[in-house]
């Protein structure tokens, strides 16, 4: 089996799909998860079995055309054309409990044409073998030689704005305040800490926002025609609270559902699209030792 659909039984899998991917499978149906598929583990030791050089040219021509159509499904069912989509990295052993391997492996967004696709994947695989990758991999126990890594490619959502929310503030530990980082633009930008963002701490047994720092945001990431590009954020934009009241709930309301769903505290990211509400990924905190 070399591609699963998020929803599906097999996607939902670990061993078949990496963390990144069986989370979000788990909750297609009932959250407000992009359309995707997954290249799977198996996928990528069959590919490096066979001598794969980290060269789009060396993909396994089968593989090629099973990626191709599950591409060409997705732009069917998405109704885009070309489909853009976001290619993202998705570890047996990443997002779990123990370990999150946030940054370690690579992300691609805006990715547009099953030539670009295919330049992704390889790009996703070989990411699991940097110097980095490998010191974190044996910083937090994991045997470095045992990699099965999957690839995550969903529809790509423009953000209008993007976010990280914490169930549990990771700042102060206490479990009774959630807390979200959002900021203008994809949210790229917040993860990678390229801009200082606006943050929310809300109460979780009420959801009254408890306090509220609204930053000076300078710069956002933003689409482009080869990826994606940081730019100045408008003027009159900087200095505006990135969610307003409304969406601050939205946020709120997702984070304490997915907590009750999974059974952990979790980390997630999302974004807003003319005001619809996304969710991009959920994984346990992997920070914590909670007060009360």
């Amino acid at each position: 089996m070399n591609i699963t659909w998020l929803g599906e039984n097999a996607c939902s899998n670990i061993e078949i799909s990496g963390g990144k991917a069986a989370n979000l499978s788990l909750l297609a149906e009932q959250f407000p998860v992009p359309s995707g598929f997954c290249v799977t583990t198996g996928a990528f030791s069959e590919a490096i079995s066979d001598g794969l050089k980290f060269d789009q040219a060396t993909l396994p021509k089968q593989l090629m055309d099973e990626i191709a159509n599950a591409y060409q499904q997705l732009e069917k069912q998405c109704k885009s054309q070309p489909l853009r989509v976001a290619v993202r990295s998705s570890a047996a052993d990443e997002d779990g409990a123990l370990a999150s391997f946030a940054g370690q492996h690579d992300t691609f967004l805006n990715v547009v044409g099953i030539d670009s696709v295919y330049e992704a994947v390889v790009k996703c695989w070989a990411s699991a073998f940097t110097d980095q990758a490998i010191a974190y991999r044996q910083a937090q126990g994991y045997e470095v030689d045992q990699v099965h890594i999957g690839v995550l490619i969903q529809e790509m959502v423009p953000a209008d704005m993007s976010f990280v929310m914490f169930s549990v503030n990771p700042l102060t530990q206490i479990a009774n305040e959630m807390m979200i980082n959002v900021s203008w633009g994809l949210g790229e930008s917040v993860v990678s800490g390229e801009v200082t963002p606006d943050v929310f701490v809300i109460e979780k047994s009420t959801g009254q926002l408890l306090n509220e720092t609204v930053s000076v945001k300078q710069q956002m990431t933003i689409q482009s025609d080869d990826g994606t590009k940081l730019v100045p954020v408008p003027r009159l934009l900087q200095q505006r609270p990135s969610l307003n009241a409304d969406q601050i709930k939205k946020v709120f309301e997702l984070a304490k559902s997915l907590e009750q769903q999974m059974g952990w505290p979790v980390d997630i990211e999302g974004a807003f699209h003319q005001d619809e509400l996304y969710l991009l990924q959920c994984r346990p905190i992997t920070t914590l030792n909670q007060k009360g």
